[in-house]
Protein backbone atom coordinates (compact mmCIF):
# COMPACT_ATOMS: atom_id res chain seq x y z
CA UNK A 1 0.00 0.00 0.00
CA UNK A 2 1.10 3.43 -0.91
CA UNK A 3 1.86 6.09 1.32
CA UNK A 4 -0.50 9.67 1.20
CA UNK A 5 2.15 11.89 -0.56
CA UNK A 6 4.08 14.17 2.21
CA UNK A 7 3.03 17.82 2.91
CA UNK A 8 5.04 20.05 1.34
CA UNK A 9 5.91 23.84 1.70
CA UNK A 10 8.08 26.64 2.65
CA UNK A 11 9.50 27.93 5.48
CA UNK A 12 12.03 30.90 7.08
CA UNK A 13 14.58 29.59 9.11
CA UNK A 14 17.78 32.08 9.90
CA UNK A 15 20.74 31.35 8.08
CA UNK A 16 22.74 28.54 8.12
CA UNK A 17 26.31 28.17 9.71
CA UNK A 18 29.07 26.26 8.26
CA UNK A 19 29.83 22.96 9.76
CA UNK A 20 26.82 22.71 12.49
CA UNK A 21 23.40 21.52 12.49
CA UNK A 22 20.97 23.06 10.03
CA UNK A 23 17.73 21.50 10.20
CA UNK A 24 13.89 23.04 11.08
CA UNK A 25 14.92 23.36 14.67
CA UNK A 26 16.58 26.86 14.50
CA UNK A 27 13.76 29.40 15.55
CA UNK A 28 11.76 29.54 12.31
CA UNK A 29 10.04 33.01 11.44
CA UNK A 30 6.08 32.04 11.55
CA UNK A 31 3.33 33.59 13.07
CA UNK A 32 3.45 34.15 16.78
CA UNK A 33 1.78 35.58 19.51
CA UNK A 34 4.50 37.32 21.57
CA UNK A 35 4.81 38.26 25.33
CA UNK A 36 3.96 41.87 24.53
CA UNK A 37 0.70 41.14 22.50
CA UNK A 38 -0.74 39.48 25.40
CA UNK A 39 0.09 42.62 27.66
CA UNK A 40 -1.29 44.86 25.11
CA UNK A 41 -3.96 42.97 22.96
CA UNK A 42 -5.30 45.13 20.13
CA UNK A 43 -9.01 44.94 19.64
CA UNK A 44 -9.20 42.47 16.34
CA UNK A 45 -11.08 44.15 13.39
CA UNK A 46 -13.91 42.36 11.57
CA UNK A 47 -12.56 39.66 9.65
CA UNK A 48 -9.77 39.16 11.02
CA UNK A 49 -11.38 37.02 14.10
CA UNK A 50 -9.53 34.02 15.32
CA UNK A 51 -6.44 34.99 12.87
CA UNK A 52 -2.66 35.88 14.82
CA UNK A 53 -2.00 38.96 12.81
CA UNK A 54 -4.93 40.57 13.48
CA UNK A 55 -3.95 40.64 16.98
CA UNK A 56 -1.34 42.76 16.39
CA UNK A 57 -1.15 46.36 15.61
CA UNK A 58 -0.52 47.67 12.51
CA UNK A 59 3.75 47.17 11.16
CA UNK A 60 5.94 45.14 9.70
CA UNK A 61 5.18 41.93 11.56
CA UNK A 62 0.99 42.31 11.37
CA UNK A 63 1.91 42.49 7.52
CA UNK A 64 3.94 39.39 7.41
CA UNK A 65 2.16 37.51 9.71
CA UNK A 66 -1.12 38.26 7.53
CA UNK A 67 0.62 36.82 4.37
CA UNK A 68 1.21 33.71 6.39
CA UNK A 69 -1.48 32.99 7.25
CA UNK A 70 -3.65 33.30 4.28
CA UNK A 71 -1.32 31.19 2.40
CA UNK A 72 -0.29 28.38 4.77
CA UNK A 73 -0.60 24.84 3.87
CA UNK A 74 -3.57 23.25 5.32
CA UNK A 75 -2.13 20.10 7.05
CA UNK A 76 -3.15 17.66 9.91
CA UNK A 77 -1.16 19.00 12.47
CA UNK A 78 -2.41 22.37 13.82
CA UNK A 79 1.12 24.08 15.08
CA UNK A 80 2.70 22.94 11.70
CA UNK A 81 3.30 26.47 9.43
CA UNK A 82 4.24 26.18 5.73
CA UNK A 83 3.93 28.54 3.21
CA UNK A 84 2.49 26.80 0.34
CA UNK A 85 4.37 29.01 -2.69
CA UNK A 86 7.97 30.44 -3.27
CA UNK A 87 6.22 33.76 -4.81
CA UNK A 88 4.80 34.21 -1.25
CA UNK A 89 7.91 33.14 0.85
CA UNK A 90 9.73 35.07 -0.80
CA UNK A 91 7.53 38.25 0.16
CA UNK A 92 7.76 37.32 3.74
CA UNK A 93 11.56 37.17 3.21
CA UNK A 94 11.65 40.33 2.00
CA UNK A 95 10.15 41.91 5.51
CA UNK A 96 11.92 39.60 7.81
CA UNK A 97 15.02 40.41 6.64
CA UNK A 98 15.20 44.18 7.10
CA UNK A 99 13.72 43.90 10.50
CA UNK A 100 15.48 40.47 11.59
CA UNK A 101 18.43 40.08 9.70
CA UNK A 102 19.61 37.05 7.65
CA UNK A 103 17.08 34.59 6.85
CA UNK A 104 17.05 31.60 4.34
CA UNK A 105 14.01 29.68 2.51
CA UNK A 106 13.88 25.94 3.09
CA UNK A 107 11.55 23.90 1.33
CA UNK A 108 10.20 21.25 3.03
CA UNK A 109 8.51 18.22 2.78
CA UNK A 110 7.06 16.00 6.09
CA UNK A 111 6.38 12.50 6.00
CA UNK A 112 6.43 9.23 7.93
CA UNK A 113 9.16 7.65 9.85
CA UNK A 114 9.14 5.02 7.57
CA UNK A 115 7.77 4.08 4.22
CA UNK A 116 7.44 7.62 2.76
CA UNK A 117 7.56 8.42 -0.66
CA UNK A 118 9.16 11.55 -1.46
CA UNK A 119 9.18 14.24 -4.35
CA UNK A 120 12.27 15.85 -6.16
CA UNK A 121 13.20 19.14 -4.72
CA UNK A 122 12.03 22.17 -7.67
CA UNK A 123 14.87 23.14 -9.69
CA UNK A 124 17.29 25.78 -8.10
CA UNK A 125 16.67 23.70 -4.68
CA UNK A 126 19.76 22.66 -2.87
CA UNK A 127 19.66 19.24 -0.73
CA UNK A 128 20.20 19.62 2.69
CA UNK A 129 19.34 15.98 4.23
CA UNK A 130 16.64 14.88 6.63
CA UNK A 131 15.84 15.86 9.79
CA UNK A 132 13.70 14.37 12.60
CA UNK A 133 11.54 16.39 14.80
CA UNK A 134 7.88 17.49 16.04
CA UNK A 135 5.62 18.09 13.22
CA UNK A 136 5.37 22.14 14.81
CA UNK A 137 5.33 23.43 18.13
CA UNK A 138 8.81 24.19 18.82
CA UNK A 139 10.23 21.65 15.95
CA UNK A 140 12.16 19.61 18.48
CA UNK A 141 14.95 17.74 16.61
CA UNK A 142 15.77 14.04 17.44
CA UNK A 143 19.07 14.91 15.30
CA UNK A 144 19.74 18.14 16.98
CA UNK A 145 19.21 17.33 20.42
CA UNK A 146 20.81 13.84 20.21
CA UNK A 147 23.94 14.17 18.37
CA UNK A 148 24.94 17.86 18.65
CA UNK A 149 23.90 19.16 22.77
CA UNK A 150 25.78 16.58 24.89
CA UNK A 151 25.38 13.57 22.90
CA UNK A 152 25.25 10.20 24.43
CA UNK A 153 28.39 8.28 23.64
CA UNK A 154 26.38 5.40 22.06
CA UNK A 155 24.66 7.95 19.84
CA UNK A 156 27.66 9.81 18.76
CA UNK A 157 29.83 7.30 17.58
CA UNK A 158 27.25 5.12 16.00
CA UNK A 159 25.60 8.42 14.32
CA UNK A 160 27.85 11.16 14.15
CA UNK A 161 29.84 10.23 11.22
CA UNK A 162 26.39 9.42 8.67
CA UNK A 163 25.68 13.33 9.05
CA UNK A 164 26.72 15.24 6.18
CA UNK A 165 27.92 19.06 6.26
CA UNK A 166 24.44 19.89 6.96
CA UNK A 167 24.33 18.35 10.21
CA UNK A 168 21.79 16.30 9.12
CA UNK A 169 21.42 12.70 7.77
CA UNK A 170 21.95 12.12 3.54
CA UNK A 171 19.55 8.65 3.98
CA UNK A 172 16.18 8.26 4.70
CA UNK A 173 16.90 4.94 5.92
CA UNK A 174 18.64 5.56 8.45
CA UNK A 175 16.19 7.94 10.38
CA UNK A 176 14.21 5.15 11.93
CA UNK A 177 17.00 3.07 13.54
CA UNK A 178 18.17 6.16 14.72
CA UNK A 179 14.81 7.09 16.72
CA UNK A 180 15.13 4.26 18.25
CA UNK A 181 18.21 4.52 19.49
CA UNK A 182 17.39 7.95 20.50
CA UNK A 183 14.31 7.01 22.16
CA UNK A 184 16.07 4.28 24.18
CA UNK A 185 18.90 7.09 25.45
CA UNK A 186 16.15 9.72 25.51
CA UNK A 187 13.19 8.09 28.19
CA UNK A 188 10.96 11.73 27.74
CA UNK A 189 10.95 11.60 23.68
CA UNK A 190 9.68 7.71 23.82
CA UNK A 191 6.06 8.51 22.97
CA UNK A 192 6.69 11.89 21.35
CA UNK A 193 5.49 12.18 17.71
CA UNK A 194 8.34 12.76 15.52
CA UNK A 195 8.60 12.97 11.66
CA UNK A 196 10.65 13.01 8.99
CA UNK A 197 11.66 15.98 6.94
CA UNK A 198 13.33 15.91 3.70
CA UNK A 199 14.92 19.57 3.41
CA UNK A 200 16.32 21.90 0.53
CA UNK A 201 17.09 25.71 0.49
CA UNK A 202 16.01 27.42 -2.26
CA UNK A 203 19.38 29.43 -3.45
CA UNK A 204 18.70 32.83 -4.94
CA UNK A 205 15.75 33.55 -3.81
Amino acid sequence: MESAPPIVGYMLLPRRSPDTYDGVDRSPFEPAILPEVLENPEPVEAGAEGTIWGMYPPGWRREAYRIYEENAVVSPHRSLYLVRDIAIAKDILSIVNKHLGAYEIVHCQVGLMDGQSWLAPPHKHTFLGYDIAYPGGDYYSAVKNGLFYNPPDSLSAKYSHLLNANGLFVSYSLLTPYLADFREEIPSEKSSDFRAYLLSVVEDP
